[in-house]
């Protein structure tokens, strides 16, 4: 560093309670709140923090997030995620992904 050079450290997640990538950045399309991670058998998902009784918003698993983000923002999409993306907003149909550059990327659900 004292030469000058600068040196690129890529942060990997390690899935633990607030070293997620996605935390605080996915939010719900029906409602507009925080959407909040949760265990669902074994399987986690991501739901709107609204009680069912108020938001009916379909959740989306664990799988089908990184399995978007791997496909719209290629390898090492945990730090993409991290440094590029502003908020995601997850729809019944639809997973968006807002750039903080402003552009906007689709992913259609299964």
């Amino acid at each position: 560093m004292q030469n000058g050079n600068c040196k690129t450290i890529i942060r990997e997640y390690s899935g633990q309670r607030g070293q997620n990538a996605f935390t605080n950045k996915i939010f719900c399309g029906s409602c507009g709140c925080k959407c909040k991670r949760s265990n669902y058998g074994k399987k986690k998902v991501w739901c709107c923090s609204q009680p069912r009784t108020v938001c009916q918003m379909k959740c989306l698993s664990e799988n089908e997030l990184l399995e978007a983000a791997k496909k719209l923002l290629g390898e090492n999409f945990k730090a993409k995620v991290a440094a590029d993306i502003e908020r995601i907003t997850v729809f019944d149909d639809t997973v968006n992904f807002e750039f903080k550059n402003g552009t906007v990327k689709i992913w259609q659900r299964k």
